[in-house]
């Protein structure tokens, strides 16, 4: 079981009884328009089947007590009825973690993805782990390996190994013509889709980035209640790690992502360090992600 359960002091636990399922997340449907094809009670069968495929299916062998659960969110954005049951839409997924002894949680992972699928009303959505279903199971059952794994890798170094995996299985069972017609399952096109999703995180090149995400979170923030100094040192040792995957691997998305959940999180944090902990943090985040440099600035300054 995840160092977690060992040390989150905010909760007592008085019963032995462990519960199977390792989700929380809140599903929103939004479709802006009218719908001209399809009925619209089908959207609010779409977001109870999404949920209940999320928190009530067992993704691991590990029994979760209820204050273990994975939380986040995922927003479906229905951008375009394509035929009565298939729609074009925007998922954004965003999960968070707990910081040990304190009320903060800090965004574990942030992802933003264009899907095309079929929703049939009654449908059920399947894990598709083992076997390919249909297009839409196979991307949410996607999303829960990966949220795993990220969640993982945050407690034990590189404890998420198992869970990318079966992720990258899953990428590799999508038949050639549902590939075809979903390139976000291929390495054509953008860099930025499911296929390079794990494929960055999987790739030895990235290997440090993955031990980052223990340091930052484990070794780091989850530390920040006994010597705030200490933590910092040891975070900035873990933005480091990422600056090296940068060095060696400077389109990875998973580096875009890391600023994207942690960039402002870290000038909160390092906006009050040294000064040489405040540039180094900087000039990294500056390189990797200069488009937002502004955002930054508060850490680049007298030097």
């Amino acid at each position: 079981m995840k160092q977690f359960i060992l040390f989150f002091s905010l909760f007592v636990f008085t019963s032995s009884i462990s519960v199977a399922q390792e989700l929380n997340l809140d599903v929103t449907i939004n479709y802006g328009q009218q719908l001209q094809l399809a009925d619209p009670s089908i959207l609010s069968q779409m977001e109870t089947q999404i949920t209940e495929f999320f928190n009530n299916n067992r993704w691991t062998e590990d029994e979760f007590e209820e204050e273990e659960k994975i939380q986040g969110n995922i927003i479906i954005n229905i951008t375009k009825e394509l035929a009565v049951n298939r729609f074009e839409a925007n998922i954004r997924i965003q999960t968070i973690r707990p910081v040990y002894k304190s009320n903060y949680t800090t965004q574990l992972f942030g992802y933003s993805d264009n899907v095309t699928f079929n929703f049939e009303q009654f449908q059920r959505i399947e894990n598709s782990a083992t076997s390919f279903v249909d297009n839409f199971s196979s991307i949410l059952t996607f999303y829960a390996y990966v949220i795993l794994g990220y969640d993982y890798d945050s407690f034990s170094e590189y404890g998420g190994t198992d869970y990318f995996k079966i992720a990258d299985q899953i990428v590799n069972s999508i038949p050639t013509g549902v590939a075809a017609s979903d390139p976000a399952w291929t390495s054509l096109g953008t860099d930025q889709n499911r296929y390079w999703l794990v494929q960055n995180i999987m790739s030895p090149s990235s290997k440090d980035f993955r031990k980052a995400m223990y340091t930052y979170h484990r070794e780091g923030l989850d530390l920040m209640h006994q010597d705030y100094d200490q933590a910092q040192t040891i975070m900035m040792n873990g933005v480091a790690l990422v600056d090296r995957v940068f060095k060696n691997f400077p389109r990875a998305h998973i580096l875009k992502m890391f600023c994207d959940t942690k960039g402002q999180e870290l000038v909160e944090i390092f906006k009050v360090a040294e000064r040489n902990k405040k540039n180094r943090v900087h000039d990294i985040l500056v390189a990797i992600d200069p488009a937002r440099a502004n955002i930054y600035s508060p850490l680049g300054s007298k030097r």
